[in-house]
């Protein structure tokens, strides 16, 4: 006798798990690591400060280019009232003006540079295994850690052209991985590539 059932199709695949963002974290700018602020295979949240690297140089230029931009405001202010007064030039006026504006665009540049020296977390994640130590000279790009967001986590898997038609955006998705035998993980098909591997 024959029973009425549902009955749902499966495609079965082999996958990849792949982080939602990875990254290898790196400085921009080169210098001596100072600071260290994290632990190898630690969770951190976005805007972390993980490294800190020796800004001993930044901060005294930095304090130069305050100065500076304080005489050269003290100066515009001084131009300022002798153009009132009529007792300078407009020409000097813009001169003052475009030597304030240049200072203060310098110390923009510092702050800017002294910011590159603390590396902080991009987003949430877990940590790797620390590449560097306290004292040591990193050059820009050097990679000092890696940082992956795993939760939550894609899944990359290939599907024959010929089951093509029977995948689509939304659709259910359950997988099982070795690590865990006994348990399995369900998820949605989010996108399909656009590109065909021409090797398989």
């Amino acid at each position: 006798m024959a029973n009425a059932e549902a009955w749902r199709r499966a495609v079965p695949a082999i996958g990849t798990l792949t982080a939602v963002q990875g990254i290898d974290v790196a400085p921009e700018t080169a210098g001596i690591i100072e600071t260290l602020g994290f632990e190898s295979g630690e969770d951190v949240e976005a805007g972390t400060l993980l490294v800190e690297l020796d800004d001993g140089t930044e901060q005294a230029s930095l304090k130069s280019a305050q100065a500076q931009l304080r005489n050269s405001q003290v100066n515009l202010t001084r131009q300022r009232e002798l153009l009132d007064r009529g007792n300078t030039s407009r020409s000097n006026f813009d001169t003052a003006v475009a030597a304030r504006d240049s200072d203060a665009a310098e110390l923009e540049r510092i702050q800017a540079l002294i910011a590159e020296k603390s590396i902080l977390a991009p987003f949430s994640g877990k940590l790797g295994i620390r590449q560097v130590d306290i004292g040591q000279y990193v050059s820009a790009g050097t990679v000092l850690v890696s940082l992956q967001q795993l939760d939550p986590i894609y899944v990359d898997f290939p599907v024959p052209e010929q089951q093509l038609e029977q995948v689509a955006v939304g659709d259910d998705v359950e997988v099982r991985v070795d690590a865990f035998p006994k348990g399995k993980f369900t998820g949605k098909v989010t996108v399909i590539d656009a590109q065909v591997n021409q090797s398989t």
